[in-house]
C-alpha cells in the first residue's frame, strides 16, 4: 500500500502506485458535505464524468475550517479518493 502523510495522518493510495481519480478533478469547483476541520478529514461533491461523486478532503490551510455547503476550488489531490481543497472565495485568479 502506498501511504501518504498529512497533517500528521496516514492517507493510503492503491498499492500499484495509481492514485486514481481524484487528479482529474483538480481545477473543479464542488461543495462541503461533511465539515473539514483543523486536521480532520471532511467529505466533498464534485461533478466528474457526467454526474456527481463524493470525495474526502481536507484544506488546503492546516488551520481552517471549511463549513457545511461552502462552495470550494479543488487545489490538489492526496491520493486515492482525497482531495484539498481551498473556499472559493479565498481563491485568487490571476488577470
Amino acid at each position: 500500500m502506498v501511504e501518504q502523510r498529512y497533517h500528521g495522518r496516514t492517507i493510503g493510495g492503491s498499492g500499484n502506485g495509481d492514485f486514481g481519480v481524484s487528479y482529474d478533478v483538480i481545477g473543479k469547483m464542488g461543495r462541503v458535505t461533511a465539515d473539514i476541520t483543523p486536521g480532520h478529514l471532511g467529505e466533498v461533491l464534485i461533478e466528474v464524468r457526467q454526474g456527481t461523486e463524493k470525495f474526502l478532503a481536507a484544506s488546503s490551510e492546516p488551520d481552517l475550517a471549511i463549513k457545511k455547503h461552502a462552495q470550494v476550488l479543488v487545489v490538489g489531490s492526496l491520493g486515492g479518493r482525497t482531495v484539498e481543497v481551498a473556499p472559493a472565495n479565498s481563491v485568487k485568479l490571476p488577470r
